[in-house]
């Protein structure tokens, strides 16, 4: 539930979500049952708990509150595009607000992440040419 706000950007249905919240739409909150076995992603879990026992455990676990942050849920999803992201929590940050600033769409950001995570791997800078490069003509 926490990362509801950041999932329904990331789809680009978060004006369509506070609009039927707005106008007395609430149920649409009322299904979800808080700690269902059956949400439980067993892949994460299992990744979960190897994170909590490395000598980096808080490094990573901030690399994944990143992927969290910006829409990514707690699935197996996750775990693969974190698997393939390189740099700290901060980093990957000021990458993915980078080329938000580019003008490239936050839903259309996050669909590059799932397709190809490695391109958040590279620096501002290279970043920055690479999209002046493409939008040019």
């Amino acid at each position: 539930m926490v990362n509801l706000p950041h999932v329904m950007r990331a789809l680009d249905l978060h004006e369509w979500f506070f609009n039927k919240m707005r106008n007395g739409k609430h149920f649409l909150l009322g299904t979800y049952i808080i700690g269902n076995e059956e949400d439980l992603d067993k892949d994460y879990q299992c990744c979960l708990d190897m994170i909590h026992q490395t000598r980096t455990a808080v490094h990573t676990l901030n690399k994944l509150n990143f992927l969290h942050g910006i829409g990514f849920g707690e699935n197996s999803l996750t775990i693969k595009l974190f698997a393939n992201l390189h740099g700290t929590s901060a980093e990957l940050q000021e990458r993915f607000d980078c080329l938000l600033r580019t003008g490239i769409k936050y839903s259309s950001l996050c669909r590059m992440v799932t397709v190809s995570p490695k391109f958040l791997n590279q620096d501002v800078e290279i970043l920055e040419q690479k999209v002046k490069f493409l939008v040019r003509r």
